[in-house]
């Protein structure tokens, strides 16, 4: 039997900015937040989650947006915000490192190179020849 993680997998990138969404909203009650401002470049899902509608008009973030909700109820005050893509390099840029570094998890910022937070400048991977390694 396989075991499947909370957080699957996805290729879709407005599911898995959804899921991302979530997952920020789950560890930051975890941590005991009570305020959250949350960012995604993700406009789709900034206006299905903000919606005071139970169903989402693209179905296919339904599930993810209960389970955002779910985790908001838990805080004390929270809002979802969007950004441009050019002002959130830093998530996408861990994103492609993950990929490229074959890594899922929670990853410890320490270990990674400054040039994947920087929050300004797309990465590339090609550039440390992690491919490679």
């Amino acid at each position: 039997m396989v075991k499947r993680r909370q957080y699957d997998l996805t290729t879709n990138p407005k599911l898995g900015e959804a899921r991302a969404v979530c997952l920020a909203a789950e560890t930051a009650v975890k941590a005991g937040l009570c305020k959250v401002m949350f960012q995604t470049d993700n406009l789709v899902v900034v206006k299905a989650f903000e919606s005071h509608e139970e169903c989402c008009v693209d179905f296919r973030l339904q599930t993810a947006k209960v389970q955002f909700l779910n985790w908001c109820s838990k805080l004390s005050d929270w809002k979802i915000f969007h950004i441009p893509r050019k002002c959130n390099f830093m998530a996408h840029n861990i994103a492609k490192w993950a990929i490229a570094s074959n890594t899922e998890g929670q990853i410890n910022p320490q270990t990674l190179e400054a040039t994947v937070l920087d929050d300004l400048v797309e990465w590339d991977p090609g550039a440390l020849n992690v491919w490679r390694s």
